[in-house]
């Protein structure tokens, strides 16, 4: 096991009930390959994302977790976080927001109850669609909390985003500017689906300014009942681009994530064998230097 980092860092897994045919492998391979004392491992679960017969099997999949102390704990959230007018103005600069979800129909709160849940000084938040690479006797998450004490001008750490190519190139949008630093790819964009965080740090953002999407789109959902807020990882792009801030991904090969854009029957079936193969550290030649996970490649 490894030496417990000082101050601990909790784990936080986010999922609904559109991840039920995946979530609980994935969350079986984060937690064993990340090999990590952590202080606490969470489960958030959307309880508007389904109802009836899915919902309760969501449910089931948090208490099986719990049990077999995969999870230490599952916290419940719906759409009363949003009327918490107290902890929506230390979030958002505005302390009322009608709609608990976003344009697109994404929940504006969940990673916000991740960050709320936390106990401890550092937070790792994972979403259920994250896959995970950690060369054995290699841990970095140790390596990105040393990173977050030695640079303030780092919001997040993560692992490289997909296996590195031969030449250290990447395959990133147009859009996500970054640069080589000091052992780390450092970006001035967000990503809400793996990021570890020094809380206190953190608090430096907020509020971040409220913001909605298109009018024409706003006044389509507005006369639907529905919300009209950009998404959460949205507004912490432009917090991030506007701030002294960068996020750091680890520059290494020892550790790398991969995330499962493909859902559906397909994708399930092919996932034992993807997540054995992974922890192996093995993946197709043309997967490299992509972040997603090219499906027909596996």
């Amino acid at each position: 096991m490894i030496k417990p980092a000082d101050p601990p860092c909790t784990l936080s897994f986010l999922a609904s009930c559109y991840e039920i045919g995946f979530l609980e492998q994935t969350i079986r391979h984060v937690v064993r390959v990340s090999s990590y004392p952590f202080a606490e491992r969470l489960l958030h679960i959307d309880l508007e994302s389904g109802r009836g017969d899915t919902l309760l099997k969501l449910r089931e999949i948090g208490q099986r977790l719990v049990a077999e102390s995969v999870i230490d704990r599952v916290v419940e959230f719906d759409q009363t976080i949003a009327h918490d007018s107290a902890l929506v103005s230390r979030y958002f600069n505005r302390s009322r927001i009608r709609r608990s979800r976003d344009h697109r129909n994404i929940p504006l709160f969940a990673w916000i109850s991740g960050i709320e849940a936390c106990t401890t000084r550092y937070l790792l938040h994972i979403d259920c669609d994250i896959l995970l690479h950690q060369q054995p006797g290699y841990s970095w998450v140790n390596e990105g909390i040393e990173l977050l004490r030695e640079r303030d001008d780092i919001m997040s750490v993560a692992p490289h985003p997909g296996p590195p190519t031969p030449d250290g190139s990447l395959h990133q949008r147009a859009s996500a500017r970054w640069k080589r630093d000091d052992g780390f790819l450092a970006f001035k964009t967000w990503t809400g689906r793996r990021y570890l965080i020094d809380t206190e740090r953190f608090q430096e953002f907020l509020p971040v300014r409220l913001t909605h999407c298109p009018w024409k789109k706003r006044i389509r959902r507005w006369f639907r009942g529905q919300g009209t807020a950009n998404t959460w990882e949205r507004h912490m792009k432009t917090a991030l681009a506007e701030s002294r801030f960068c996020r750091a991904d680890l520059d290494t090969p020892h550790a790398w994530t991969l995330h499962c854009k493909p859902r559906g029957k397909l994708f399930e079936d092919a996932l034992p064998q993807i997540i054995a193969r992974i922890e192996r550290g093995e993946f197709p030649e043309r997967q490299a230097g992509h972040y997603n996970l090219k499906l027909d490649l596996w």
